[in-house]
Parts: structure tokens; sequence; C-alpha cells
């Protein structure tokens, strides 16, 4: 499995987590659900903590490297109200499940990998956020930024 299908595989993982836990959250009657998006800012190579195994690419046989993964987080869809809660439970999200597995398919019946990601939120500085803010896309939004760092895997 190469670097790029492993920055798919989890972020389609953490979006559907993510969805998963603000299921039961309750929007204002008669407007749309709001939506969590995610995109992806930053990937880099990290150091593989001692005593974790190296993930290997099946198809080649190199260690893969682990990687860190940066995102931002933001609303669409959502009144001021109903941002502050969603970004409430995007926190709680982060602070409940810190630690996620993610399983790639692979073509037989187990999982071709199996990724342990771990969850950070990035503090943001007002340098930062103000440049964030000035981007039309997350003017005035209530945005959070988190890294994922794939700490082990196996296939």
């Amino acid at each position: 499995m190469k670097p790029a299908d492993v920055i798919a595989e989890v972020g389609a993982a953490l979006r559907a987590s993510l969805a998963a836990s603000l299921q039961g959250m309750e929007h204002a009657a008669g407007t749309a659900r709001p939506e969590v998006r995610l995109k992806l800012l930053r990937v880099a190579t990290a150091a593989v903590p001692r005593g974790r195994p190296l993930a290997r690419d099946e198809s080649q046989g190199e260690p893969l490297p682990a990687l860190e993964l940066e995102y931002l987080a933001w609303l669409d869809g959502a009144d001021t109200e109903a941002e502050e809660r969603l970004i409430g439970a995007v926190l709680a999200w982060l602070h409940t499940t810190p630690l996620q597995t993610v399983e790639a398919r692979g073509e037989g019946a187990g999982p071709a990998a199996i990724w342990r990601v771990q969850l950070t939120l990035v503090a943001l500085d007002r340098g930062e956020l103000l440049r964030l803010w000035s981007l039309p896309a997350y003017a005035g939004r209530a945005l959070l930024v988190f890294e994922a760092r794939v700490i082990a895997g196996t296939g």
C-alpha cells in the first residue's frame, strides 16, 4: 500500500468516525443537517516511536514511513448556535477517541492493513487563525485543526 493510499484510507475512516459520533446531534427544526467538513492541510513523515513495528508495503516489501496528517475541520450549513454545539461535539470526539483504528480492505476476506492513528488537537495562534479567516471559504467560521499521526500499521 502506497502512502497516498494510506492517506486516503485514514481520511475516509476519520470522516466516517466523526459522522457516526455526531449522528445523534440535534439541529434546528426546518433546517438542513449541518455537516462537518475535513480538509487535509499538511502531510509529513514522522519518526517511528521506539518499539513500534514499521508497516510494510506488501507489493514492494519496503517499510512505509509513519505519517503526520494535519486536518482542518469546519461546519457547513449551521447557524451560530448549532455551529458552537457541533464544534463542541468535534472536540468531544477528539477527546473521547484519541486513538483510532483504521482498516484498509484488501481483495481477500481480511484487512490489507491495520493502522493506528493518534489524534491531537493543534492550537492555532492568532496569525494562523486570521490567515484562515481571510480565505472566503472559512471567513467567520469556527475552525479546528487536529493532527492524525499514523503510528503503526501491520499487513
